[in-house]
C-alpha cells in the first residue's frame, strides 16, 4: 500500500509542491502556455516511473514473497498512475 501511494499520490504532491515553492519564491516561473492543471499532469505522469523502484525494491526485500509483493504493487500503481494522467489529460487539458 504505501509503494501505491507514494506513486499515485506522493509524486504528484511532490511535483506540485515543488513547482508552487519555487514559482512563490520567485525562483522560476511557468512557461508561456503551461498552466498549473499541466503541471498537475506531469506530477500524476511521473508516478509512471517503475524502474527505480522495481531496483529499490530488490535491494530492499530477500524474501521471494516480499519483493513479489512490491513489484505488484509498484505495476499496479504505474497503471494507475497512467490511468488518472489520461483522465486528466483528456479532461482538464483540452486544447
Amino acid at each position: 500500500m504505501g509503494v501505491i501511494l507514494a506513486l499515485v499520490l506522493g509524486k504528484p504532491l511532490g511535483v506540485m509542491l515543488a513547482s508552487v515553492v519555487l514559482v512563490k519564491l520567485n525562483i522560476c516561473r511557468l512557461p508561456e502556455g503551461v498552466t498549473w492543471s499541466g503541471v498537475g499532469l506531469v506530477g500524476l505522469l511521473a508516478g509512471i516511473g517503475f524502474t527505480m523502484s522495481i531496483f529499490i525494491s530488490a535491494l530492499a526485500f530477500t524474501d521471494p514473497t516480499l519483493l513479489s509483493a512490491a513489484k505488484l504493487s509498484v505495476l499496479a500503481a504505474s497503471s494507475l498512475a497512467a490511468v488518472l494522467g489520461l483522465l486528466w489529460g483528456r479532461t482538464r487539458l483540452k486544447g
